[in-house]
């Protein structure tokens, strides 16, 4: 079948669409691709999906199937890469995405091969010295919090495999080690901290056949061991920290803040996606909607009393109340 840019973009999304194991079909893949384009005109059938699958199996040696349940595809080995690069474009991409990839995780033998990597695809680029200091600019910073290199190998290879992981941790609260058996289905970078999501099988205690749902940070963890098993990704967990719920903590259905000054300025980056109203009067009305707690005390606590909550009340009394210990505090320090 000769491949065009159009099939191109068409392949590159059903792939992709599979690897986040969405079982894709024709609707899906029509969806996909008018989101990525608004102003694109697809003409998609049954049959052009069907093609492209028919390629990709024939062609490309890809490891395709189909599920009758979740009526769409799926790859076997969801690693496979099997696609050549062709299109400067895609190269391009490759490279940067190589390169912010390299400077986001932790030192690890994952983080050296991505290096070689993105040296063997820039040097496939033939890129210049411009090229590179521009590359070299795109600057991203991973956690502060220091990983064991051992311990991020371990985790890696365990999500990446979909298999069970016994880490030794060390809680935040009492600094006891726990030794806990668990399956890693999502592996995060959140707020500038690396964290696996996943189901707890066991502790060194006692075993957990309903398998809780468990957050663990990276950085508190003494070691990990990968074991023989193998678990189905819990699409719901994934979809939930994709959506910015990596913890289990208290949400806010709707808060309304009256801002003035400065905090009209700080409250758009903490909350981008917040309804802002501006008055004459120079203040204006932040509504924010589904937002966890935590969030909102802290911004209101840093406000320097620039914000004040105008509902619902009991927050603005918590928040009262929060500002009053903080006050006595610093009073009895003076004594």
């Amino acid at each position: 079948m000769p491949v065009n840019k159009k099939s191109q973009l068409r392949i590159a999304c059903l792939l992709r669409l599979m690897k986040e194991e969405r079982y894709p079909n024709f609707s899906m893949v029509l969806k996909e691709l008018r989101r990525l384009d608004e102003a694109g005109v697809y003409k998609l059938s049954q049959k052009t999906i069907q093609r492209d699958v028919k390629y990709l199996v024939e062609e490309l040696h890809a490891p395709i199937q189909y599920d009758t349940e979740r009526k769409g595809y799926y790859l076997t080995d969801r690693f496979w890469s099997g696609v050549p690069i062709t299109e400067e474009v895609e190269m391009d991409a490759a490279v940067y995405g190589a390169h912010l990839a390299e400077t986001l995780l932790p030192s690890s033998r994952i983080a050296s091969e991505i290096r070689q990597g993105t040296d063997a695809l820039w040097s496939r680029n033939n890129g210049t010295s411009e090229d590179f200091t521009a590359l070299n600019s795109l600057v991203a910073r991973g956690s502060s919090q220091k990983v064991s290199p051992d311990v991020f190998q371990t985790v890696f290879e365990a999500w990446r495999l979909q298999a069970p992981v016994v880490v030794k941790y060390r809680r935040a609260g009492d600094g006891h080690v726990l030794q806990m058996t668990v399956e890693p289905h999502v592996l995060t970078l959140f707020d500038n901290v690396w964290y696996i999501k996943g189901h707890l099988r066991k502790t060194d205690r006692i075993g957990s056949p309903e398998k809780p749902v468990i957050t663990l940070a990276l950085h508190r963890m003494l070691g990990a061991l990968r074991i023989d098993g193998h678990f189905q990704p819990d699409q719901r967990m994934i979809e939930e920290v994709n959506d910015g719920k990596l913890f289990d903590v208290k949400r806010l259905d709707r808060v309304e803040i009256l801002l003035r000054e400065s905090s009209v300025v700080w409250s758009v980056e903490a909350f981008p996606n917040a309804r802002l109203e501006r008055r004459k009067d120079g203040t204006a009305v932040l509504t924010v909607r589904d937002i966890e707690e935590y969030r909102v005390l802290n911004f209101m606590m840093t406000s320097g009393g620039k914000a004040s909550v105008l509902s619902p009340e009991w927050l603005r009394e918590k928040i009262s109340g929060y500002a009053m210990a903080v006050a006595q505090a610093n009073e009895i320090q003076k004594k």
